[in-house]
């Protein structure tokens, strides 16, 4: 399922997301595809610049119960939070936001890890958004 993020803030009328623009979020979309990594990590360009990298993601678990995401990234603090983007448009910047960049494991170098959005994820974007 596709979901687009809607901002309540509103200039002029009209939400700011419809002005400036905006990614959308997107739930259960399948593994092992190509995602798009954003953010600001300190060990390239002493985080000042933003940076990306794109690879397979694949499923990862980690200690009791987490079922998340692993790709293939040579980013490391600084980046936190930012956007996996699926479907991503090379011309047009855009995507759908699937997971965001949330850490790193000793002993796995070149490695981004974060969560799936799926179903508990969906869920609690839906009663937020009430």
């Amino acid at each position: 399922m596709l979901c687009y993020v809607s901002l309540s803030i509103k200039v002029n009328g009209r939400h700011i997301q419809d002005i400036v623009g905006g990614q959308g979020i997107g739930f259960n979309f399948g593994r092992n595809e190509v995602i798009f990594s954003f953010g600001y990590p300190l060990n390239l360009d002493r985080g000042e610049v933003m940076q990306y990298c794109h690879a397979y993601t694949g499923a990862h678990q980690a200690g009791s119960g987490y079922h998340g995401q692993r790709l293939q990234c040579d980013m490391t603090g600084g980046s936190s939070g930012g956007p996996w983007l699926q479907l991503y448009n090379v011309g047009s910047g855009t995507g759908y936001v699937t997971s965001v960049n949330s850490f790193l494991l000793s002993g796995q170098s070149n490695a981004m890890h974060g969560p799936y959005f799926g179903e508990d994820a969906r869920s609690l974007y839906d009663s937020a958004k009430k």
